[in-house]
């Protein structure tokens, strides 16, 4: 099972999100397209049971696709990952074969079961997917039997590393992930997506678990306190930018003032003020740095610092 919770993973489970992803990464050109409709739900729990023991998995989406005379003809697996993991293959070899033995159970006669074709979903945008893609390649496979081996391979959709040409395939809230997590892995190059979310509340959860910050949360009481028709994401992001440094501000004149009363007068308050805004702009730093492992000049640019703040820092710092 994948690492997102009901809500967050509500969002693909959608079929007009479900449909998009398909049509931009499985539907060739001159083919017709996957419409919504095509696509039902097909149960992600498979049981099997083999004599006294019982085998359980879930699986994170699956979908049902159905031609236009309502025959299924393929079922659809996304799993979703926000780290690379090493057994991914094995794991994702398993959730096929279980569906594929179930089908066989339940076949009747001669009748031929569907096939499965199963994605893996990669939000993470600091690192790449540097985990095996291939069943070979968890193995140590010796030299003199690889041409027996049998080898499994996997198909990972890096959202944060797609091209431009990439994108533009996609449409709805699926290309609104794709644009904010380019965002958030070169803000410098790639601003704010300006377009309109549709599923506001699933978008937000997404994007909360993806980075861990809590903006995500703050913006979504902010929605369903006002439940606004037309969301924008770039006016909502620009809060998020905003969040560390007016946060900065507060706290480092706060204790600006304290210094500045210690110190007497107005040069004090303003040498306090201005010692309170380099300490909490370090401590803000330094938690960047921990919490999104990043280096110290990633992190003045995660905060988007102006030229003076870094120098104070890393003269603080050095």
């Amino acid at each position: 099972m994948g690492e997102l919770d009901l809500r967050e993973k509500s969002l693909f489970a959608m079929n007009d999100v479900f449909a998009s992803f398909l049509n931009a990464f499985f539907v060739t050109r001159g083919e017709p397209p996957i419409k919504p409709e095509d696509l039902s739900d097909a149960s992600p729990e498979t049981v099997t049971v083999n004599r006294h023991q019982a085998s359980h998995q879930i699986r994170d989406i699956i979908k049902c696709l159905r031609d236009d005379f309502g025959v299924s003809i393929a079922l659809y697996g996304l799993e979703n990952q926000t780290k690379p993991a090493k057994d991914m293959p094995i794991r994702i070899m398993a959730y096929d074969a279980m569906g594929y033995k179930v089908q066989a159970k339940h076949a009747k006669g001669k009748g031929k079961i569907i096939p499965i074709v199963t994605f893996v979903l990669y939000f993470g945008y600091d690192k790449r997917w540097d985990a095996p893609r291939a069943l070979s390649e968890c193995c140590s496979v010796p030299k003199r039997i690889k041409r027996w081996f049998v080898d499994y391979r996997i198909r990972i959709i890096e959202l944060a590393w797609l091209t431009s040409k990439q994108i533009d395939k996609l449409d709805g809230d699926l290309k609104t992930i794709a644009l904010c997590l380019r965002h958030f892995r070169n803000p410098k190059r790639w601003p704010f997506p300006n377009v309109k979310v549709q599923y506001v509340e699933e978008v937000l959860a997404l994007l909360g678990k993806i980075t861990g910050d809590k903006i995500f949360e703050k913006l979504l009481d902010e929605y369903q306190e006002h439940e606004e028709e037309d969301w924008e994401m770039a006016s909502r992001l620009e809060s998020y930018k905003e969040y560390y440094r007016s946060e900065g501000r507060t706290e480092g004149k706060k204790l600006g003032k304290k210094l500045g009363m210690e110190l007497g007068e107005k040069k004090g308050i303003k040498k306090g003020k201005e010692v309170g805004k380099l300490e909490q702009l370090v401590t803000m730093t330094k938690r960047i740095m921990t919490k999104e492992r990043k280096s110290l000049e990633d992190a003045m640019l995660y905060l988007q610092l102006d030229e003076g703040e870094k120098k104070l820092i890393r003269s603080a710092m050095d």
